[in-house]
């Protein structure tokens, strides 16, 4: 929290800290270049371009982005890209390069990872804050591995930290490294600028922070120190950008805490015609013994599936009565998946800040249906010939990269891919998709290193697939057609069923793939793959899965991964395995990249990507090399069509648990999107 303070010496011991929690140089939360025992804020992304050397090469350049992420109230996780290199750097002809071609650049590019624990025990009063942490803690290249103890006491405006680092790469034991005792103070000033000094390898350096609030809760952060290093002094800056994940709505319900949402006169249809303008299809009403019933299917809001949900409800309360229950049913391809039963009353009185999320979650149901769920409903006419789905046109970027190796510190190759959907039946849609190449790096291009991971203009797929729910909690989706995985050909046959019991927070799935080569020379494939995930932690924004089987070039074996939410920002870690010596892992982010309301153009609709993901993956254990820190893109790939569960349940989000528990984020897109 920044709170505001007089600038006088005695008043600096009754004030709160103004930057705790900002990034050090090796990428940890930290003063200058040591770690702090404090950890980064929940949802808060933390990047910083930088020049520091703490290994003492003689390289002209030191160049490194690092980054941390708060993934709860006590774990951070982060990661160090570094490019040093001298002004007259050359071209290595031959060596190591797995393909034989020229082409390794002289200089050290690593890619690492950190971690920092906070200990429970920092909860106690009186105690100061304990961390342990690591750097570097994974993959076979290791040039910066540390494992370290900080404590940290925080009082006023002061803050300070000791702690004791082991450094576990003996190849730079000589040179001056992040080990042995440590120690750092600073003190804010102001609500912008912070005074600091750290000690480390037998070196003490002083310097300072200054910070700029933007836009969106942002923040930009610039830092510099100096010492002394082998008799003439060395300045180090560094660049920040602070930013959480949750891109800001968060921030929408504390600064909004009223909002009016008038009731107006009862009108069937009013509402039909404000359902067609906000782009739903399918859109019926009708009325069971048990409920008020409101059928639609969503086109155009595809951050979250909460937000056609809040829209609904808010519409309903508008034009239909706000003095009874009405039960809202998502439709998939036509076919009914979800459904929300909410109590007007409680809900009008929860958007207007009057009780709290709990009151309204006792008298809200959400719960998994079938078609089955729809029978023996009494449709008020007008709505039964409501707008039929439209075409689905979306474009997201596509992009491989080959970051921190020997040939360069970042090598891309960007393209853009156009996915049609087009629905011909209750549950079956056409679905197509092309890349178009745009740029890449040299090393992308054909002969070169990465020659064969360049983007090339093609067709991805062509199918037809069929979606049904036999039961409330069972899912299945089955399809037919062409597909291509690199430069191979396939007709390919899929299907894939989701079990979902009760609220969801268990999932199991099973997907079996048969794809049959077009060309002689290439195998054809079969995958079987078995998969457990399991949603908690508060707000079931915390989720943990497994697969296991063969994938694809008839490798059999296990991914592992533990994802958190932030928003609709999904964070994620993962390892692969082939073996217990042979293990791969990385980090991955997915987020919408495509406005909050997407675009209606007649009869079809044009999106972004409602979940576009990107990730950087390392070996860690590789028996065929096990020297070397090869990249290995192949290892346990899934491809399938483009369509898939996965997707369908809004990254599996779509639960009865998990729609409980983030009532928060109804308010917020009520407060975001209804007009």
């Amino acid at each position: 929290m920044i709170k505001r303070i007089i600038v006088s010496v005695p008043s600096l011991f009754f004030v709160a800290p103004l930057f705790a929690n900002d990034l050090a140089f090796p990428g940890f939360t930290g003063v200058l270049r040591t770690p702090t025992a404090e950890i980064a804020p929940k949802g808060r992304y933390s990047y910083q371009f930088n020049n520091y050397n703490d290994l003492g090469t003689k390289d002209d350049k030191h160049y490194n982005h690092v980054f941390t992420v708060g993934i709860g109230s006590n774990f951070e996780l982060g990661g160090r890209l570094t490019d040093w290199y001298n002004d007259d750097r050359v071209v290595v002809s031959g060596g190591y390069a797995r393909s034989g071609k020229d082409g390794q650049l002289i200089g050290k590019r690593d890619l690492s990872g950190n971690f920092k624990f906070k200990l429970p025990l920092s909860n106690y009063p009186g105690f100061p804050d304990l961390a342990v942490g690591m750097t570097d803690f994974a993959g076979l290249a290791v040039n910066f591995k540390t494992a370290y103890g900080v404590a940290t006491k925080q009082l006023g405006a002061f803050q300070f930290s000791v702690g004791y680092a082991k450094n576990a790469s003996s190849r730079y034991k000589h040179q001056r490294v992040f080990s042995g005792e440590f120690a750092n103070a600073k003190v804010d000033l102001t609500q912008n600028l912070s005074l600091m000094t750290d000690y480390v390898s037998k070196d003490i350096s002083a310097g300072f922070r200054y910070k700029v609030n933007t836009f969106n809760k942002s923040s930009v952060l610039f830092q510099g120190l100096t010492h002394r290093e082998n008799n003439k002094w060395e300045n180090i800056v560094g660049l920040s950008l602070l930013l959480p994940l949750s891109m800001g709505k968060d921030e929408i319900l504390k600064e909004r805490k009223l909002f009016t949402l008038k009731k107006e006169n009862k009108d069937t249809n009013k509402f039909l015609a404000k359902m067609r303008e906000l782009g739903f299809s399918g859109v019926k009403l009708g009325r069971s013994p048990q409920a008020n019933i409101i059928v639609f299917e969503n086109h155009l809001f595809n951050h979250s599936y909460i937000d056609p949900f809040a829209l609904v409800f808010a519409n309903a309360y508008r034009y239909l009565g706000g003095d009874s229950s009405f039960t809202a049913v998502m439709l998939k391809q036509q076919v009914p998946v979800f459904a929300v039963k909410m109590n007007m009353e409680n809900y009008v009185e929860f958007i207007r800040g009057k009780v709290g999320s709990s009151k309204l979650k006792k008298s809200t149901k959400a719960f998994y249906v079938s078609r089955h769920y729809l029978n023996n409903i009494n449709w008020v006419p007008s709505s039964v010939t409501q707008n039929k789905s439209p075409i689905n046109i979306e474009m997201r970027p596509e992009l491989n990269t080959a970051v921190g190796t020997e040939f360069g510190v970042f090598d891309y190759s960007l393209g853009v891919t156009t996915k049609l959907d087009i629905p011909i039946a209750e549950g079956t849609n056409i679905v197509a998709s092309a890349t178009l190449p745009i740029s890449n790096t040299s090393n992308f291009n054909n002969g070169k290193i990465f020659g064969l991971r360049r983007l090339a203009a093609k067709v991805n797929q062509v199918a037809i697939q069929k979606f049904t729910k036999p039961t409330a909690s069972l899912s299945i989706l089955s399809g037919l057609g062409y597909g291509s995985v690199g430069d191979d050909s396939f007709i390919a046959g899929e299907s894939v069923a989701l079990w979902q019991p009760e609220q969801g927070n268990n999932q199991v799935a099973v997907r079996i793939t048969h794809m049959k080569s077009i060309e002689k020379n290439v195998e054809d494939e079969t995958m079987a793959l078995v998969s457990y995930k399991r949603n908690w932690d508060d707000g079931y924004n915390t989720t943990g899965g497994i697969t296991y089987g063969q994938y694809y070039n008839k490798d059999r074996g296990i991914t592992a991964a533990v994802s958190r939410y932030f928003g609709d920002t999904e964070l994620s870690v993962y390892m692969k395995g082939l073996a217990k010596d042979d293990l791969s892992g990385g980090m991955s982010i997915s987020l919408p990249l495509t406005p909050r309301k997407d675009r209606k153009l007649g009869s079809m609709v044009i999106k972004g990507s409602p979940s576009f993901g990107y990730g950087l993956e390392t070996t860690i254990k590789d028996p065929a090399h096990p020297t070397q820190n090869r990249l290995r893109y192949d290892m346990l790939l899934a491809p399938g069509f483009e369509n898939n569960l996965n997707g369908f349940y809004d990254r599996l989000r779509i639960t009865p648990a998990h729609f409980l528990n983030n009532l928060d984020r109804l308010k917020e897109a009520t407060f975001s999107l209804v007009k």
